[in-house]
């Protein structure tokens, strides 16, 4: 009589083989899942940021130098100001994280990033290409102070929004 049953007998194939492979399917999506979503910043586009008003709004471009540092241009190409190589790291973290994204998603027509300011004191870069966002305060409030600083000195004019930033900022 087992003779008879033996062709239905659990073999290797089926108690080990299997269980493993379906086990390491799962483990290998779910590090999928969890890579894409903290390093490639998949399921992140437009996060951060305010819904404050917006007091003040323009476009400017991140270019790399030659020497490591950086060029910040307005929308018109005109240059702003530059900062070497080893001085204030947040704005290049900023500006590699924004290009990168760019360069991940294929973007290939370029439109200048967006700085916003915000009435409760909040800077924003924002990408129009990627939808993605950075708020420049998450580096700091005196990193935020000296961005807009830093734009207060290369444009000029834009009185109401200087005051209602500082006031913002020095209420901290």
């Amino acid at each position: 009589m087992r003779e008879e049953h033996e062709h239905l007998r659990a073999g290797v194939i089926s108690n080990v083989i299997f269980p493993v492979t379906a086990f390491t399917a799962v483990a290998l999506f779910t590090v999928y899942v969890i890579y894409s979503g903290l390093v490639l910043g998949y399921g992140t586009r437009d996060s951060g940021g305010t819904d404050a008003p917006v007091v003040y709004e323009t476009g400017i471009w991140f270019e790399s130098l030659e020497d490591g540092g950086l060029r910040l241009l307005d929308d018109q190409g005109n240059e702003l100001w530059s900062i070497a190589y080893d001085e204030e790291a947040y704005i290049h973290s900023t500006a590699q994280r924004l290009k990168e994204y760019r360069a991940r998603d294929n973007v290939r027509t370029q439109l200048p990033f967006i700085v916003r300011g915000h009435e409760d004191g909040h800077v924003v870069v924002a990408d129009p290409m990627t939808q993605r966002r950075v708020t420049v305060n998450s580096f700091g409030r005196d990193n935020a102070y000296a961005f807009i600083r830093s734009l207060q000195q290369a444009q000029e004019g834009d009185s109401d929004w200087d005051s209602d930033l500082d006031s913002d900022l020095d209420s901290d």
